[in-house]
């Protein structure tokens, strides 16, 4: 009976967990969450106990040139438990909607 209530509560964080990645994934297309903040970034009440940190990398052409579009890594932990979740996605940003930092 523990181990069920302990399963179940486990797949409760995870999936409570990519909601949160999905949802930080898609501030950032937005420009409502900024990457250029350093670290884990507490998530507001009633999310508390959870922490995104967001990790952006530009992305090249064969030839080594900019190809514009930015490699975005989410990782959402619990403060709690030693849950970690990692989300990624290569998108493209427009500079002149979004709070990236001015190097991308």
């Amino acid at each position: 009976m523990n181990a069920s209530t302990e399963s179940l509560e486990r797949q409760r964080l995870n999936t409570h967990a990519a909601n949160l990645a999905a949802t930080a994934l898609a501030e950032v297309q937005l420009g409502i969450r900024s990457p250029a903040l350093a670290g884990e970034q507490p998530f507001l009440t009633p999310f508390e106990k959870w922490t995104a940190e967001t990790v952006i990398t530009p992305t090249e052409t064969e030839t080594g040139a900019a190809s514009g579009l930015l490699r975005v890594e989410v990782i959402i932990r619990h403060q709690e438990s030693p849950l970690v979740r990692r989300l990624t996605q290569v998108i493209r940003v427009d500079p002149n909607r979004s709070a990236l930092p001015a190097a991308f």
